[in-house]
């Protein structure tokens, strides 16, 4: 807790769930501020938090609390990755003075390195292939695709595989 500071919200932001990232508003400066917290038994600074009310009402955060609102930022995540990929590929912008040598071989390289690139975690990398498996399904041309086409495009494993049935799907 950041004394003087309302509590916002807290979720992990580790996979092994023993980071905390808590949110708090100053009212007096009227700014937002982080407070990174190690989620170990023993360490004073995640006592103190799991101690410290986080409404008026007295009530403590919860290891249930802390799931479920992970689990929701998450979903949130995701839904902002998505928009942010399908207004990429769906800009009304392009025009055909844009479909230049130039740009279609950034359009390869954006699209070929979804899911291995260097300057990003493994995380963010499963996450791109992920969003790239939803705008799949929900391209028009792919939409009314059979059963078997999704299933094997939620299985593929990176972004080669995923092109590959996209492509032997749309030359049926």
């Amino acid at each position: 807790m950041i004394e003087g500071h309302i509590f916002v919200d807290a979720y992990f932001i580790d996979e092994e769930r023993k980071t905390v990232d808590a949110l708090y508003f100053d009212p007096q400066k009227e700014t937002y501020h982080n407070q990174i917290i190690v989620a170990e038994e023993g360490d004073s600074e995640w006592e103190r938090f799991l101690k410290t009310p986080i409404d008026k009402s007295g009530r403590l955060i919860t290891l249930e609390d802390l799931y479920e609102r992970t689990y929701q930022q998450l979903q949130e995540q995701k839904e902002i990755h998505k928009r942010i990929v399908l207004n990429a590929v769906s800009d009304p912008y392009l025009t055909l003075e844009d479909l230049n040598k130039t740009n279609l071989t950034k359009m390869l390289d954006v699209l070929f390195s979804l899911d291995g690139r260097e300057d990003s975690t493994e995380e963010e990398n499963r996450e791109r292939l992920f969003l790239l498996k939803l705008a799949t399904f929900e391209w028009d041309k792919l939409k009314d695709a059979d059963k078997d086409f999704k299933k094997n495009i939620r299985k593929a494993k990176d972004v080669h595989e995923v092109l590959s049935l996209i492509l032997n799907h749309l030359k049926k």
